[in-house]
């Protein structure tokens, strides 16, 4: 009985070969089996005076916890056509920074966008990370660059959506 019970050296370097060969292949196909094609969306959000409700939590000398809930049309490139809509929470974290939970609905058959990151208050060109997506955007990986923007009919959001589309 403990005959059967001691490993066997030639077994053991059969069983680790294998298991490495197993791992090589995996991870061969893993990043050479997949193909990288970069894309862009170029959005603007309008705010209205209607499509954001500020919440106070905190106080004037520590606003930390006071958000804004939103619901914005969104326009094309062009800034001329309605494309769909966005809505989200902002949470003031700091004085000076406000994390963004922002999910974009497009009313076309292109889907949906969930970005999350922060938006400096400042209005500064700030990044925030493309978490996923539906319909055509589903399986994309990527990054949005965002640019407040002061128009003569007022403050508009720029995002510059820069993403991956990950194929098997």
């Amino acid at each position: 009985m403990q005959r059967f019970l001691k490993p066997k050296p030639i077994f053991s370097l059969v069983i680790v070969l294998l298991l490495a060969t197993a791992l090589a292949v995996s991870l061969l196909l893993g990043t050479a089996g997949r193909s990288h094609a970069a894309s862009q969306l170029h959005v603007f959000d309008h705010l209205t005076a209607t499509s954001f409700k500020f919440i106070t939590v905190g106080t004037p000398s520590d606003p930390r916890g006071n958000y804004v809930v939103f619901y914005d049309p969104v326009f094309d490139a062009t800034d001329t056509t309605q494309i769909g809509n966005d809505s989200g929470i902002c949470t003031v974290v700091s004085s000076t920074l406000q994390e963004c939970h922002i999910t974009f609905i497009l009313s076309n058959p292109a889907g949906e966008i969930a970005v999350q990151g922060p938006q400096l208050l400042s209005g500064a060109v700030t990044t925030v990370v493309d978490t996923g997506g539906t319909g055509s955007f589903s399986g994309q990986e990527g990054s949005a660059k965002t640019d407040k923007v002061h128009t003569s009919s007022g403050l508009e959001f720029e995002f510059l959506f820069t993403f991956t589309q990950n194929g098997q």
